[in-house]
């Protein structure tokens, strides 16, 4: 039971990639009915280029650096057995620096500056379909709320403009000291932003049931069906239409007490379109309780 507390947590942990995709959550077990589990983290990235697939072009040069901060609490709760209601809510801090680089893609320069404010709120449902022993699988759909708020000037957005919808599906193993999951889905957005099919392959082992190591690999391509007016955005190479990444994560935790967990992770980008060229890292708590 300890193993798959924490498998579900961390495929929850999506704040390792604050820059590139706020809601990375792959879960696939659902919480057993009055289950609880909250989640505080922190993370960081900073940039000043930013990948591209452009024609000829592989690397965007930014006029400034980008620092991405994000505070989100991450909720579940098993409304009953089979269904877990699942919650984010991110709120960014982010700044441009003063020191402006050279670069050839931008003809001018934004003001420097900073915003702080909410990323997009998501509510999610886990469903979970039939299992065994060691396998489980589950559908999910999650809500992303049009929360974000962007500031021309300086070109910082701290979410999409838009409302979103993301099914899923969800298929996971799990035994004493291994475990895997994938998840494949779709993120359907409104106000002419692309679709985006997106997946996650995670796998990890444990010591004791006390220490986790977890290596995960996310993609997300954009389906280049939208004309979504970034703007300023561009400046910045935050929550920009056509946004792509494959990118690479490594997490690190444990259980101090029972209940209670703490877990470090660090990631970034190997490839994509309009992400950041830098390393993320996070540091969460999380408490976690059943109904008796």
């Amino acid at each position: 039971m300890k193993l798959l507390t924490f498998f579900i947590f961390m495929l929850s942990l999506g704040l390792s990639l604050g820059i590139i995709n706020d809601n990375a959550q792959a879960q696939a077990w659902t919480r057993k009915k009055g289950g609880g589990y909250a989640q505080l983290g922190f993370s960081n990235i900073s940039a000043n280029s930013l990948y591209s697939n452009l024609d000829d072009i592989s690397e965007i040069n930014l006029r400034r650096e980008v620092t991405d901060n994000t505070l989100q609490f991450y909720g579940e709760y098993g409304l009953s057995d089979k269904f877990t209601l699942v919650t984010a809510i991110p709120f960014k801090l982010l700044e441009t620096g003063n020191k402006i680089f050279s670069t050839q893609f931008f003809p001018d320069t934004l003001e420097s500056g900073s915003l702080s404010a909410l990323g997009n709120i998501s509510i999610a449902g886990v469903y979970g379909l039939p299992q065994t022993k060691n396998w489980v699988a589950s559908a999910k759909l999650r809500l992303d709320l049009n929360t974000a708020s962007y500031d021309a000037p300086t070109g910082l957005r701290t979410g999409y403009d838009a409302w979103g919808l993301a099914p899923s599906l969800t298929g996971g193993y799990g035994s004493t000291y291994f475990f895997a999951t994938a998840e494949v889905g779709v993120n359907l957005r409104i106000n002419n932003y692309s679709h985006q099919f997106f997946s996650s392959l995670q796998a990890g082992v444990n010591y004791n049931q006390r220490i986790f190591l977890i290596a995960v690999l996310e993609i997300l391509q954009s389906f280049e069906n939208g004309d979504f007016n970034d703007e300023n955005a561009l400046h910045s190479g935050l929550y920009v239409n056509d946004l792509e990444f494959t990118a690479f994560q490594l997490k690190v935790g444990g259980y101090p007490t029972k209940n209670l967990g703490v877990w470090l992770s660090s990631g970034g980008g190997s490839s994509g379109n309009f992400v950041a060229k830098g390393r993320a890292l996070t540091l969460a708590v999380s408490y976690q309780w059943n109904k008796k």
